[in-house]
Order: C-alpha cells, then sequence, then structure tokens
C-alpha cells in the first residue's frame, strides 16, 4: 500500500465437519484472516499465485508466497486468497489445533552443535537457474551474515569454485539446483567440484523428490538435500548442519594456537 492505509489480522477458532471444496481434514484450526486495502493482486497474476516458478515472470516477491504455501501445507493446512480491483487483498490461513504439546528435540551427540554466530562471514556458492530465487537466496544469505555468490549454472560455479581456490579463498559451502535446463546441472557440477576439491561440502536442491540424485545424495557427494521451493528455515538448518564440522575444527584451531 504505498499511500498507507490498514492492514487488519485477525485469528479465529473454526471446526472443520464434513470434508468440503478445500483440502482440509475434518478437526479443529485456527483461520488467520489477513486483509489490506491496497491496489489489488492483477487478475492475471491469481492463477498459480503460489507458484514458485511464476516468480521468474512476476518478480521475487511472488517467491515469497510459495514460501508461505509450503509452509502451511507441510502443517496440514490450507491459504486461499481474494483480491478485487478498489477494496484489497485477503488472505486467509487455516492451521490445524495441536492436541499435544511439541517433543522436545535433542540434537544427536554426535553433530557438532554450533551457534549460528560461531558461521558469520561463511564464504557460500549458490548456482540456480532461476533468477528470482537467486536473487531472494541472496538476501536471505546475507541476513544471515553469510557471504554469497550467485551463479546460473554448473560451468559457472565450477569456474568460480576453481578461481576461489586460486586466489585463496576458498567457498565453505556450495549449494546446487539439480536440474538446469540446457546447461550443466547439479550432478555433473559436484563430480567436476570433487576433482578439484574432494573435501567440498555442497547440499543438493531439487523440486524432484523421487530423483536418485535426492534420494542417495551422499553417495553423489552433497552432505544436505533441500527440496524446492525453499523453506528459509530448512535451508539455514541445512547450512548450519552442514558447516558445523568446518566452525568446529576452526575453534579447535583457535584454542591450540
Amino acid at each position: 500500500m504505498p499511500s498507507g492505509g490498514i492492514i487488519s489480522v485477525e485469528a479465529v477458532n473454526e471446526t472443520i465437519g464434513a470434508p468440503t471444496a478445500r483440502p482440509l481434514a475434518p478437526g479443529r484450526y485456527v483461520r488467520l484472516t489477513i486483509e489490506d486495502h491496497g491496489a489489488a493482486i492483477p487478475p492475471e497474476q491469481l492463477p498459480g499465485l503460489f507458484d514458485p516458478y511464476a516468480a521468474a515472470k512476476f518478480g521475487s516477491d511472488r517467491f515469497a508466497l510459495s514460501i508461505t504455501y509450503s509452509i502451511v501445507r507441510r502443517h496440514g493446512g490450507h491459504i486461499d486468497v481474494r483480491s478485487e480491483a478498489g477494496r484489497g487483498t485477503t488472505f486467509l490461513l487455516w492451521l490445524p489445533v495441536a492436541d499435544t504439546p511439541p517433543a522436545s528435540r535433542t540434537p544427536p551427540s554426535d553433530v557438532p552443535q554450533t551457534r549460528p554466530e560461531d558461521l558469520v562471514g561463511a564464504r557460500i556458492l549458490v548456482m540456480d537457474d532461476e533468477a528470482a530465487i537467486r536473487h531472494l537466496t541472496e538476501r536471505v544469505l546475507r541476513r544471515l551474515k553469510y557471504v554469497p555468490t550467485m551463479v546460473a549454472d554448473g560451468e559457472e560455479c565450477v569456474q568460480a569454485y576453481r578461481a576461489a581456490q586460486a586466489a585463496g579463498t576458498p567457498f565453505d559451502l556450495v549449494i546446487l539446483d539439480l536440474t538446469v535446463p540446457g546447461g550443466m546441472g547439479g550432478k555433473d557440477a559436484i563430480a567436476a567440484l570433487r576433482a578439484i576439491d574432494p573435501a567440498v561440502r555442497a547440499i543438493v536442491s531439487s523440486g524432484y523428490s523421487n530423483d536418485p540424485v535426492v534420494a542417495r545424495h551422499r553417495e553423489f557427494g552433497f552432505q544436505a538435500v533441500v527440496p524446492k521451493p525453499y523453506e528459509m528455515s530448512v535451508l539455514a538448518d541445512a547450512i548450519q548442519r552442514v558447516l558445523a564440522p568446518r566452525a568446529a575444527t576452526a575453534e579447535a584451531k583457535g584454542t591450540s594456537g
């Protein structure tokens, strides 16, 4: 709302009984209603509003909606939108009510416990053919106080990695998109990177969960996998887990020195 205005947020309890047109199982939900009085979403943008690949056409802000959609669906909820010119936009989110308190998670004892601040300044090379995804990922990584470098395909990734090694400023981690239409994807890129540096740390990202590289990512040289569209909290957690050994090694060297 560039001219200002009011955004209203409302939360109410709602019980879903018989099956409805919305993909919600019967049960208790909290329904969040977020309403603005802006210019509304153009009608041609409403179909596929939560599709991450539409962001390349309509702008990177659309990618945030696909992340929201993914998070809500993974929690067993649903998100819907109404938009009308001159009246604004209303988003409705249904989230299931928890019947039991969440179980506490105890990190595995064999995983080094690393604080996010221990990883500040880590150099991360990101390869993705979608400009909108590169833009959003770069913003998130900078917010997490990492130092990102963005490239569009595997060949450019390999060149950047080799150049950084030669300059004495190697990357601490690479994040590789598995599929790059018409270019080198993550599978070939990780093979080339391992030829340069057998100790390369890498995360593979893909929207195809049944791909063998995703299912057996460690066999191909990846330490973690992050599904697309990204849930940024999942990406941040994966980065921290993969970089934990690096931080632990650096801390040990500092202590011994």
